[in-house]
Protein backbone atom coordinates (compact mmCIF):
# COMPACT_ATOMS: atom_id res chain seq x y z
CA UNK A 1 0.00 0.00 0.00
CA UNK A 2 1.19 3.18 -1.03
CA UNK A 3 0.47 6.00 1.58
CA UNK A 4 1.01 9.76 1.30
CA UNK A 5 2.44 11.36 4.43
CA UNK A 6 2.17 15.50 4.86
CA UNK A 7 4.96 17.30 5.55
CA UNK A 8 5.25 17.51 9.38
CA UNK A 9 5.31 13.79 9.96
CA UNK A 10 9.23 13.00 10.02
CA UNK A 11 10.97 10.64 7.32
CA UNK A 12 14.55 9.92 7.99
CA UNK A 13 16.71 11.90 5.55
CA UNK A 14 13.89 13.41 4.04
CA UNK A 15 13.50 17.10 4.03
CA UNK A 16 10.84 17.42 6.42
CA UNK A 17 9.66 21.37 6.02
CA UNK A 18 6.47 21.88 7.47
CA UNK A 19 5.46 24.49 4.58
CA UNK A 20 7.77 26.79 6.89
CA UNK A 21 10.93 28.84 6.20
CA UNK A 22 12.14 28.22 9.64
CA UNK A 23 11.93 24.46 8.86
CA UNK A 24 13.68 25.00 5.59
CA UNK A 25 16.74 22.91 5.84
CA UNK A 26 15.44 20.35 8.19
CA UNK A 27 16.38 16.55 7.38
CA UNK A 28 15.46 14.26 10.54
CA UNK A 29 17.70 11.06 11.73
CA UNK A 30 14.58 9.15 12.45
CA UNK A 31 11.30 7.86 11.16
CA UNK A 32 8.11 9.16 13.08
CA UNK A 33 6.46 6.34 14.57
CA UNK A 34 3.46 6.13 12.06
CA UNK A 35 6.30 5.89 8.89
CA UNK A 36 7.97 2.59 11.06
CA UNK A 37 4.20 1.54 11.57
CA UNK A 38 3.90 1.72 7.96
CA UNK A 39 6.58 0.51 6.95
CA UNK A 40 6.79 -2.58 8.96
CA UNK A 41 2.94 -3.64 7.64
CA UNK A 42 4.09 -3.65 4.56
CA UNK A 43 3.67 -0.15 3.54
CA UNK A 44 5.31 3.06 1.44
CA UNK A 45 5.21 6.11 2.92
CA UNK A 46 5.80 8.95 0.35
CA UNK A 47 5.94 12.65 1.08
CA UNK A 48 3.62 15.01 0.80
CA UNK A 49 4.23 18.32 -1.17
CA UNK A 50 1.25 20.80 -0.21
CA UNK A 51 1.40 20.84 3.06
CA UNK A 52 -0.69 23.83 5.26
CA UNK A 53 2.51 26.03 6.40
CA UNK A 54 3.52 25.00 10.30
CA UNK A 55 0.77 25.96 12.89
CA UNK A 56 -1.59 27.56 10.32
CA UNK A 57 -3.20 24.07 9.97
CA UNK A 58 -6.51 24.89 12.19
CA UNK A 59 -8.51 22.17 13.31
CA UNK A 60 -11.56 21.27 11.41
CA UNK A 61 -9.91 21.96 8.07
CA UNK A 62 -9.62 18.00 7.95
CA UNK A 63 -12.66 16.65 8.51
CA UNK A 64 -14.82 20.28 7.43
CA UNK A 65 -13.07 19.67 3.84
CA UNK A 66 -13.40 16.23 3.04
CA UNK A 67 -16.70 14.86 3.20
CA UNK A 68 -17.42 17.87 0.79
CA UNK A 69 -14.19 16.28 -1.40
CA UNK A 70 -16.10 13.13 -1.72
CA UNK A 71 -12.72 11.58 0.65
CA UNK A 72 -13.11 10.12 4.11
CA UNK A 73 -11.03 11.36 6.99
CA UNK A 74 -10.77 10.21 10.67
CA UNK A 75 -9.11 12.15 13.82
CA UNK A 76 -8.41 9.43 15.83
CA UNK A 77 -8.54 8.97 20.12
CA UNK A 78 -6.11 11.19 21.41
CA UNK A 79 -3.76 8.35 22.90
CA UNK A 80 -4.55 5.86 20.29
CA UNK A 81 -1.83 6.50 17.37
CA UNK A 82 1.36 7.81 18.61
CA UNK A 83 3.06 11.49 17.79
CA UNK A 84 6.54 10.72 18.17
CA UNK A 85 8.05 12.56 15.16
CA UNK A 86 5.49 15.04 14.17
CA UNK A 87 6.84 18.35 14.22
CA UNK A 88 4.78 20.40 16.65
CA UNK A 89 2.70 17.90 17.90
CA UNK A 90 0.88 20.32 20.67
CA UNK A 91 -1.68 18.50 23.34
CA UNK A 92 -4.67 19.08 20.61
CA UNK A 93 -2.71 17.93 17.57
CA UNK A 94 -3.53 13.90 16.18
CA UNK A 95 -2.42 11.57 13.49
CA UNK A 96 -5.30 12.38 10.74
CA UNK A 97 -6.24 10.08 8.15
CA UNK A 98 -7.50 10.51 5.10
CA UNK A 99 -8.49 8.04 2.54
CA UNK A 100 -11.19 7.43 -0.52
CA UNK A 101 -13.58 4.95 1.37
CA UNK A 102 -14.06 4.12 4.72
CA UNK A 103 -12.31 0.58 4.28
CA UNK A 104 -9.38 2.70 3.05
CA UNK A 105 -8.81 4.77 6.35
CA UNK A 106 -9.61 1.70 8.38
CA UNK A 107 -6.76 -0.09 6.98
CA UNK A 108 -4.61 2.22 7.39
CA UNK A 109 -5.59 3.25 11.09
CA UNK A 110 -4.87 -0.45 11.90
CA UNK A 111 -1.43 -0.05 10.61
CA UNK A 112 -0.45 3.09 12.60
CA UNK A 113 -2.29 3.03 16.13
CA UNK A 114 -1.51 0.87 19.27
CA UNK A 115 0.88 1.52 21.77
CA UNK A 116 4.72 3.10 21.33
CA UNK A 117 6.93 3.63 24.02
CA UNK A 118 8.40 6.75 22.64
CA UNK A 119 4.94 8.59 23.06
CA UNK A 120 3.56 8.12 26.81
CA UNK A 121 0.03 9.72 26.03
CA UNK A 122 -0.06 6.19 23.65
CA UNK A 123 -2.68 3.67 25.38
CA UNK A 124 -4.69 0.46 24.27
CA UNK A 125 -7.76 -0.30 22.92
CA UNK A 126 -10.84 -0.21 25.50
CA UNK A 127 -13.54 0.09 23.01
CA UNK A 128 -16.75 -0.05 23.68
CA UNK A 129 -20.24 -0.70 22.26
CA UNK A 130 -23.00 1.08 23.89
CA UNK A 131 -28.25 3.89 20.93
CA UNK A 132 -27.34 6.46 17.81
CA UNK A 133 -27.25 10.33 19.43
CA UNK A 134 -27.84 13.37 16.94
CA UNK A 135 -27.34 16.84 18.59
CA UNK A 136 -30.18 19.20 19.34
CA UNK A 137 -29.55 21.13 15.99
CA UNK A 138 -29.28 18.55 13.40
CA UNK A 139 -30.90 19.10 10.32
CA UNK A 140 -34.38 16.71 9.49
CA UNK A 141 -31.94 15.25 6.12
CA UNK A 142 -29.11 14.06 8.30
CA UNK A 143 -31.99 12.24 10.44
CA UNK A 144 -33.84 11.02 7.77
CA UNK A 145 -30.22 9.64 6.56
CA UNK A 146 -29.54 7.66 9.30
CA UNK A 147 -33.22 5.96 9.35
CA UNK A 148 -31.82 3.10 6.89
CA UNK A 149 -29.76 2.42 9.78
CA UNK A 150 -32.50 1.41 12.37
CA UNK A 151 -30.76 4.33 14.43
CA UNK A 152 -32.51 5.20 17.97
CA UNK A 153 -32.35 8.85 17.30
CA UNK A 154 -32.61 11.38 19.75
CA UNK A 155 -31.97 14.93 20.60
CA UNK A 156 -29.15 15.99 22.50
CA UNK A 157 -27.81 19.56 24.10
CA UNK A 158 -24.23 20.29 24.95
CA UNK A 159 -24.50 23.28 27.37
CA UNK A 160 -21.01 23.58 27.15
CA UNK A 161 -20.66 23.82 23.47
CA UNK A 162 -21.24 27.65 23.55
CA UNK A 163 -17.26 28.12 24.67
CA UNK A 164 -15.89 25.06 22.38
CA UNK A 165 -14.47 27.54 19.95
CA UNK A 166 -12.94 30.17 22.72
CA UNK A 167 -11.87 27.13 24.43
CA UNK A 168 -10.20 25.62 21.10
CA UNK A 169 -8.52 29.12 20.07
CA UNK A 170 -7.06 29.68 23.30
CA UNK A 171 -5.43 26.51 24.54
CA UNK A 172 -4.08 26.55 20.69
CA UNK A 173 -2.38 29.34 20.90
CA UNK A 174 -1.35 29.24 24.04
CA UNK A 175 0.52 25.90 23.23
CA UNK A 176 1.46 27.49 19.98
CA UNK A 177 3.70 29.76 22.12
CA UNK A 178 5.02 27.66 24.86
CA UNK A 179 6.22 25.00 21.93
CA UNK A 180 7.75 27.17 19.09
CA UNK A 181 10.02 28.83 21.63
CA UNK A 182 12.73 26.60 20.46
CA UNK A 183 12.68 27.89 16.75
CA UNK A 184 15.43 30.73 18.03
CA UNK A 185 17.83 29.99 15.61
CA UNK A 186 20.12 28.68 17.93
CA UNK A 187 19.95 24.69 17.93
CA UNK A 188 18.09 23.81 14.18
CA UNK A 189 16.24 25.54 11.27
CA UNK A 190 16.22 29.18 10.02
CA UNK A 191 18.93 31.31 11.39
CA UNK A 192 19.06 35.05 10.36
CA UNK A 193 22.72 36.19 8.84
CA UNK A 194 24.84 39.12 10.25
CA UNK A 195 23.41 39.65 13.75
CA UNK A 196 25.45 42.20 15.76
CA UNK A 197 24.13 40.11 18.91
CA UNK A 198 22.36 37.45 20.56
CA UNK A 199 18.73 39.41 21.39
CA UNK A 200 19.59 40.33 17.65
CA UNK A 201 19.19 36.86 16.12
CA UNK A 202 16.25 35.66 18.04
CA UNK A 203 14.39 38.76 16.99
CA UNK A 204 15.35 38.06 13.03
CA UNK A 205 15.08 34.74 13.08
CA UNK A 206 11.54 34.46 14.25
CA UNK A 207 10.38 37.56 12.47
CA UNK A 208 11.82 36.04 9.08
CA UNK A 209 11.24 32.09 9.73
CA UNK A 210 7.44 32.67 10.88
CA UNK A 211 4.71 33.73 9.17
CA UNK A 212 2.09 36.36 9.80
CA UNK A 213 -0.33 33.57 11.08
CA UNK A 214 1.73 32.02 13.31
CA UNK A 215 2.98 35.47 14.76
CA UNK A 216 -0.51 35.79 15.58
CA UNK A 217 -1.07 32.74 17.63
CA UNK A 218 2.18 33.38 18.93
CA UNK A 219 1.46 36.90 20.23
CA UNK A 220 -2.17 35.95 21.35
CA UNK A 221 -0.66 32.41 23.70
CA UNK A 222 1.80 34.89 24.96
CA UNK A 223 -0.88 36.86 26.09
CA UNK A 224 -3.05 34.66 27.71
CA UNK A 225 0.07 32.91 29.59
CA UNK A 226 1.30 35.86 31.33
CA UNK A 227 0.64 36.11 34.85
CA UNK A 228 -1.70 38.79 35.27
CA UNK A 229 -4.00 36.83 32.40
CA UNK A 230 -3.75 33.03 32.69
CA UNK A 231 -6.47 33.28 35.41
CA UNK A 232 -8.96 35.19 33.15
CA UNK A 233 -7.99 33.20 30.31
CA UNK A 234 -5.93 29.63 29.52
CA UNK A 235 -7.59 28.36 32.94
CA UNK A 236 -11.14 29.22 31.54
CA UNK A 237 -10.76 28.06 29.06
CA UNK A 238 -8.84 24.89 30.55
CA UNK A 239 -12.01 24.22 32.69
CA UNK A 240 -14.47 24.69 30.12
CA UNK A 241 -12.69 21.66 28.16
CA UNK A 242 -13.19 19.78 31.16
CA UNK A 243 -16.90 20.78 31.20
CA UNK A 244 -17.43 19.54 27.30
CA UNK A 245 -15.25 16.23 28.14
CA UNK A 246 -17.70 15.53 31.05
CA UNK A 247 -20.72 16.27 28.91
CA UNK A 248 -19.30 13.70 26.48
CA UNK A 249 -18.71 11.22 29.02
CA UNK A 250 -22.28 11.65 30.07
CA UNK A 251 -24.09 11.40 25.97
CA UNK A 252 -21.91 8.32 25.73
CA UNK A 253 -22.79 6.35 28.70
CA UNK A 254 -26.13 5.51 26.75
CA UNK A 255 -25.65 6.83 22.90
CA UNK A 256 -22.84 5.17 20.36
CA UNK A 257 -21.94 8.05 18.26
CA UNK A 258 -23.07 11.89 17.73
CA UNK A 259 -23.67 13.00 14.35
CA UNK A 260 -24.21 16.38 12.51
CA UNK A 261 -24.01 17.49 9.10
CA UNK A 262 -20.35 18.13 7.89
CA UNK A 263 -21.06 22.06 7.17
CA UNK A 264 -19.13 25.04 8.65
CA UNK A 265 -21.73 26.18 10.97
CA UNK A 266 -20.90 23.01 13.16
CA UNK A 267 -17.75 23.39 13.70
CA UNK A 268 -17.77 24.19 17.67
CA UNK A 269 -19.20 20.35 17.78
CA UNK A 270 -15.71 19.60 15.65
CA UNK A 271 -13.44 21.27 18.16
CA UNK A 272 -15.35 19.84 21.11
CA UNK A 273 -14.78 16.58 20.06
CA UNK A 274 -10.77 18.07 19.42
CA UNK A 275 -11.24 18.93 22.95
CA UNK A 276 -12.42 16.24 24.57
CA UNK A 277 -9.73 14.17 22.24
CA UNK A 278 -12.42 11.65 20.89
CA UNK A 279 -12.54 10.00 17.66
CA UNK A 280 -14.12 11.59 14.64
CA UNK A 281 -14.97 10.41 11.01
CA UNK A 282 -16.53 11.93 8.18
CA UNK A 283 -18.06 10.61 5.08
CA UNK A 284 -19.84 12.06 2.01
CA UNK A 285 -22.32 11.45 0.79
CA UNK A 286 -24.13 7.99 0.70
CA UNK A 287 -23.70 6.02 -2.81
CA UNK A 288 -26.64 7.11 -4.84
CA UNK A 289 -27.44 10.49 -3.56
CA UNK A 290 -28.70 13.16 -5.89
CA UNK A 291 -25.61 15.43 -6.61
CA UNK A 292 -27.27 18.15 -5.54
CA UNK A 293 -27.85 16.71 -1.95
CA UNK A 294 -24.11 15.26 -1.52
CA UNK A 295 -23.11 18.29 0.47
CA UNK A 296 -25.71 18.50 2.56
CA UNK A 297 -25.77 14.50 3.31
CA UNK A 298 -21.79 14.85 4.31
CA UNK A 299 -21.65 13.65 7.97
CA UNK A 300 -19.72 13.94 10.28
CA UNK A 301 -19.48 10.98 13.15
CA UNK A 302 -18.28 11.31 16.90
CA UNK A 303 -17.79 8.48 18.94
CA UNK A 304 -16.58 7.88 22.70
CA UNK A 305 -12.52 7.07 23.25
CA UNK A 306 -11.37 5.14 21.50
CA UNK A 307 -14.59 3.71 19.25
CA UNK A 308 -12.77 3.80 16.19
CA UNK A 309 -14.24 0.73 15.39
CA UNK A 310 -17.83 1.63 15.57
CA UNK A 311 -17.30 4.26 13.90
CA UNK A 312 -16.44 2.43 11.25
CA UNK A 313 -19.05 0.32 10.92
CA UNK A 314 -21.43 3.66 10.91
CA UNK A 315 -19.66 5.16 8.33
CA UNK A 316 -19.52 1.96 6.05
CA UNK A 317 -23.56 1.49 6.51
CA UNK A 318 -23.76 5.22 5.64
CA UNK A 319 -21.56 4.78 2.69
CA UNK A 320 -23.16 2.28 1.33
CA UNK A 321 -26.79 3.66 1.27
CA UNK A 322 -27.61 1.61 4.36
CA UNK A 323 -25.88 -1.66 2.58
CA UNK A 324 -23.01 -3.33 4.62
CA UNK A 325 -22.50 -6.08 1.56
Amino acid sequence: MKITVSDNICIKGALTTCGSKMLYNFIPPYNAAVIDKITAAGGVAVREDDTPKMSEFSAGSLTVGDGQNNTVSLKPTFGSVSRFGIVYASVLDRASLMGKTVSDVAALYSMICGVDEKDATTVGDDARIVPYGLPLFARNDVINALKFTDAQCVPLHFPSLDYAVSAYNIISCAETASNLNKYDGIRYGYRAENCDNLWELYERTRAEGFGWEIKKRILFGTFVLTKDNTGNWYKKAKLAQQKIRAEFDEVFKEYDIITSPLTPEYKALTLAADLAGLPVITTPAPVGAPPSEKGASALQIIGPKFGEEMLFNAAYAYEKGGTTA
